[in-house]
C-alpha cells in the first residue's frame, strides 16, 4: 500500500530545495551562516535577516536538509518490497532504476542546453545585483554538443552539474539505491533482511567512502520498516527531528550540541532526515497534513520540480530580478514568477517526461523477465480475495443448476 503521508513529505522537501536556491541566489545574506562567502558584498544584516537566517526559520530553505530527507524516504520506500518478500520487485525495481532516473535527466539537460545556447541565461546580472558569489559561479561558458550527450547518458546520473547543478545529489541516489536493492535481493530471506542491512551499513561506517553519511541515510530508510513508533513517540521525533534539521554550529541555540568534524552539521541533518520520516512514515504524525491535497500535488510532481526549478531560477526569476532589482518589492515579484512557472512547468514534465520515465523502467524490466510484482507461482493456493471470489462463483453455479432442475421437474410434471 502506497504511503501518502511519505509522498507529502517528499513533496515538501522538493520545494525548501526550489526556495533554498532562489534565497541563496537573491538573498545571499541569509545564507551567510551556512556558507563561508555566500556574498560579493558583505553588508550588516537587518534585525529580520538575522531572525530569517538563524533556527528555527533557517528550516524552510535548508535544501540540505531536505535532500537528505530524499535519501531517507527512498531507502523506506525503496526496500518495502523486500519487507513483504517480493524480491521479484527488487530485481525489477534495481534494473530500471537507470531508465526510472537518467530519461528525465536528460530531457532537462536538452532544455537547459537549449536555454543557455539562445542565451536566454540571466544568472550572472542578477548575481551581479544581489550580490551572491555561489550564483554568479554557475553556466559561465558554452557547453558543447559532446558535452551535452555525456551528460544525457551518464554524466548527469554521475552527478555532473555542468547544465543542472542540483543533480549532484543524483549520484547518490542512484548509487545508494543500488547499493540498497542489491543489498535486499541478496538476503538469504526476509528474516535475514535486517541482518543484511545492518553489516552493510557497518561496512559502510567502516569504510568510509566519499558522502558515507548519505548512503547511510538509505539504509536507516529502510530499517524504518522494521520500527514501530507510538503516536506520542512520533510527536517526539518530528519535534527532534526538525531541531536537527535546523542545526546550525553557529547558533546559541545549539551550544550545547558537541561538534566533532568539519561533516557536524549533514550528520545532525541526517539524524533530522530520519526521525522526522520516522514520524511521518511509522507514527502518522502530521498525517492529514501531507495528505492533503497541496502536499500530494507536490509529491507527484517533485522529482520533475528538482530537476526544472533551476533552468527556471538562471531564465524567467533571474530576468524578473533585472528588471525589478533585489530589493523586497522585486524579490516577491520574482518569487511568484519563479514558483508558478516552476510548477506549470514541472506539472508538464511529469505528465509526458517522468510518466514516461517510470514506464520504461517497468518495460525493461518485464524485458529481462522481471515482475513489477510478485506474481504467485503455480500450485501456490490462491489469495483470500481469489477464494471469496471463487466462492461466489461456485455459489452462482450450484443456483443456476438449482433452478435448471426445478425447471425440469415443473415440465415434467405438467406433461404428467
Amino acid at each position: 500500500m502506497r504511503n501518502r503521508a511519505a509522498d507529502g513529505l517528499r513533496g515538501i522537501a522538493s520545494l525548501v530545495v526550489a526556495l533554498s536556491h532562489f534565497v541563496h541566489a537573491f538573498w545571499p545574506g541569509l545564507m551567510r551562516n551556512d556558507y563561508p562567502v555566500p556574498e560579493l558584498n558583505v553588508q550588516r544584516m537587518t534585525l529580520i535577516e538575522s531572525v530569517l537566517a538563524s533556527p528555527p526559520a533557517a528550516i524552510f530553505f535548508n535544501g540540505h536538509f531536505a535532500v537528505l530527507i530524499f535519501f531517507v524516504l527512498s531507502g523506506f520506500v525503496l526496500s518495502k518490497p523486500a519487507i513483504d518478500g517480493e524480491y521479484g520487485s527488487v530485481r525489477s525495481r534495481a534494473w530500471g532504476r537507470y531508465f526510472r532516473l537518467n530519461i528525465p535527466i536528460a530531457v532537462a539537460s536538452l532544455l537547459s542546453w537549449a536555454i543557455l545556447t539562445a542565451g536566454l541565461n540571466w544568472n550572472h546580472e542578477a548575481a551581479m545585483i544581489s550580490s551572491s558569489q555561489w550564483f554568479g559561479e554557475y553556466f559561465q561558458r558554452e557547453v558543447s554538443l559532446l558535452t551535452l550527450l555525456k551528460t544525457s547518458l551518464y554524466a548527469g546520473l554521475m552527478g555532473s552539474t555542468v547544465l543542472i547543478p542540483p543533480v549532484w545529489s543524483l549520484k547518490v541516489e542512484f548509487l545508494g539505491s543500488l547499493l540498497l536493492l542489491g543489498t535486499l535481493a541478496l538476503s538469504p530471506s526476509r528474516e535475514g533482511n535486517l541482518p543484511s542491512l545492518a553489516i552493510c551499513s557497518l561496512g559502510i561506517i567502516i569504510f568510509k567512502p566519499s558522502d558515507f553519511i548519505f548512503f547511510l541515510c538509505f539504509f536507516a530508510g529502510a530499517m524504518l520498516n522494521y520500527v514501530r513508533v507510538s503516536v506520542l513517540v512520533g510527536v517526539g521525533c518530528a519535534v527532534l527531528g526538525l531541531m536537527l534539521g535546523a542545526y546550525r554550529s553557529s547558533s546559541g541555540l545549539f551550544l550545547w550540541v558537541p561538534t566533532f568534524s568539519a561533516a557536524t552539521t549533514t550528520a545532525y541533518n541526517a539524524v533530522g532526515a530520519v526521525l522526522l520520516v520516522a514520524a511521518v512514515c511509522r507514527a502518522g504524525t502530521a498525517r492529514m497534513l501531507l495528505e492533503s491535497p497541496i502536499p500530494q500535488f507536490l509529491g507527484k510532481i517533485s522529482y520533475s520540480l528538482y530537476l526544472i526549478h533551476f533552468i527556471i531560477l538562471c531564465s524567467a526569476a533571474s530576468y524578473t530580478i533585472v528588471l525589478l532589482g533585489a530589493d523586497p518589492f522585486g524579490l516577491t515579484i520574482s518569487l511568484a514568477v519563479y514558483l508558478l512557472a516552476t510548477i506549470i512547468a514541472s506539472a508538464f514534465f511529469t505528465r509526458y517526461i517522468d510518466s514516461y520515465a517510470i514506464k520504461s523502467g517497468h518495460k525493461f524490466s518485464r524485458f529481462l523477465g522481471l515482475p513489477d510484482k510478485l506474481n504467485r507461482s503455480e500450485g501456490q493456493p490462491p489469495s483470500l480475495k481469489d477464494n471469496s471470489m471463487l466462492g461466489i462463483e461456485s455459489k452462482s453455479l450450484r443456483t443456476r443448476a438449482l433452478i435448471s432442475r426445478l425447471g425440469d421437474a415443473r415440465q415434467e410434471t405438467s406433461r404428467d
